[in-house]
């Protein structure tokens, strides 16, 4: 894959927060608490997804089969991509593909909306009616839209409150104060309206219950990540407040195929006769559908370059999972 400029992120989304406290559904302690926080979200992700499962189920899904023909396997969901417009619309057409695989868009290779998706494109872009598209802005939407298709949502982030260091990030300065004002708003009526699709994970959500999650094929999610680690070649795996671009994917599941694997290897510069390195298995890969221009129909990356992306500062760590059913 090849990377974005710069000045193709430069008006990208910004992570869902707010500016006063206010209580969620489930809200876990800091790092200290961590095995009994995660303990209680297994918990509520599988009452969410309507089945037991938890983090420890990981161990399956990194089992590294030894039958040639398991090394096939694939759990990940097939979504059909659309490609983003604009500078800053990654968000709006994140969910344009939610809504494909909710509709089970049968042309997975069509990146061109139809008359009726130009049509929802154009209500969703006049309803946030801001090219600075917050994490809020968008489950604003789908708290509209999901009810029709008997989908729901589950948007978990470390924090409910506007960071004010985000202040200080090149990325958020221009529009911070008028962001933070709306995005205030928002959050109130979120909290009023769809308390229980919400969860607040001060320590962060462990990679492993993203993935038991979103390796169902009635589940995927929408992930705001930082785009100068997801997709750079000279990837150091850390980021700055400088150089941070946020950027909207989802997430599709993860696949065992040994040509993915290699694609998300040679990405981060391995060879497929490498070691592991920073402990990652290499058992699997995930797998993405980006809407940024000039990406392929689904992208596959290593488990360690998506969860420094996603775990970047500026991200807040928002995820919003959208199950089918």
């Amino acid at each position: 894959m090849e990377t974005e400029s710069d000045d193709f992120f430069e008006e990208s989304p910004k992570p869902f927060s707010e500016s006063h406290q206010l209580y969620m559904t489930a809200s876990f302690g800091t790092d200290s608490d961590a095995h009994d926080a995660h303990g209680s979200l297994d918990r509520t992700l599988s009452q969410w997804m309507g089945e037991d499962f938890d983090s420890e189920r990981l161990e399956e899904i990194q089992k590294n089969r030894a039958d040639g023909s398991d090394m096939k396997t694939i759990w990940f969901s097939r979504v059909s991509r659309v490609e983003q417009l604009e500078t800053w619309d990654c968000g709006i057409v994140c969910i344009m593909i939610i809504l494909r695989w909710i509709k089970q868009h049968d042309d997975i290779s069509s990146h061109v909306m139809s008359d009726e998706e130009w049509e929802q494109y154009d209500s969703l872009r006049n309803s946030i009616q801001t090219q600075s598209v917050w994490t809020a802005d968008l489950v604003l939407q789908l708290q509209t839209l999901l009810p029709s298709y008997e989908c729901r949502y589950l948007f978990c982030s470390k924090t409910f409150q506007v960071e004010q260091a985000h202040r200080d990030v090149h990325y958020y300065q221009d529009t911070f104060h008028d962001d933070e004002m709306r995005v205030t708003y928002i959050f109130r009526k979120l909290s009023q309206e769809s308390e229980n699709s919400m969860l607040c994970v001060p320590g962060g959500m462990k990679l492993e219950l993203i993935l038991c999650a979103t390796r169902h094929p009635t589940c995927i999610a929408m992930v705001l990540v930082d785009n100068n680690l997801l997709q750079r070649k000279e990837w150091e795996g850390h980021s700055t407040t400088t150089n941070y671009i946020g950027h909207y994917v989802i997430l599709c599941g993860i696949s065992h195929d040994p040509d993915h694997i290699a694609t998300a290897r040679d990405l981060d510069g391995y060879h497929s006769d490498d070691a592991s390195l920073n402990g990652q298995d290499n058992s699997f890969c995930l797998v993405l559908c980006d809407p940024g221009p000039g990406r392929p129909s689904l992208s596959y990356v290593t488990m360690h370059r998506f969860d420094c992306s996603r775990t970047a500062q500026g991200t807040d760590e928002d995820i919003i999972f959208i199950r089918k059913g």
